[in-house]
């Protein structure tokens, strides 16, 4: 988690600070996959304990796919946005 934790600040401030855009892009893509990562190894824990059978496990896995849906559609529609945002302020060579 600390090396995923470095890795994202590093890329954050060489995407944003610097004005890197190989780095915008690896971090508008990494950040969610890490959120997502974090979320489904809270189910698979919840899961191993054993305290989710039957209904309540069934219930578990449909939150976790409408939050996975939930975040993809917004960081997405984030990253849209921002690759909009950028092409009108490169400019014409």
């Amino acid at each position: 988690m600390g090396i995923n934790c470095f890795l994202l600040t590093r890329l954050l401030i060489l995407g944003f600070f610097y004005a890197l855009e190989f780095a915008q892009a690896v971090f508008l893509l990494a950040l969610p996959m890490t959120l997502i990562g974090f979320l489904s190894l809270s189910t698979v824990r919840q899961i191993e304990d054993g305290a989710l059978r039957d209904e309540a496990l069934c219930k578990r896995l449909a939150k976790h796919r409408v939050a996975t849906q939930m975040m993809d559609t917004v960081f997405i529609f984030v990253t849209a946005l921002w690759g909009m945002y950028q092409n009108p302020s490169i400019g014409v060579c």
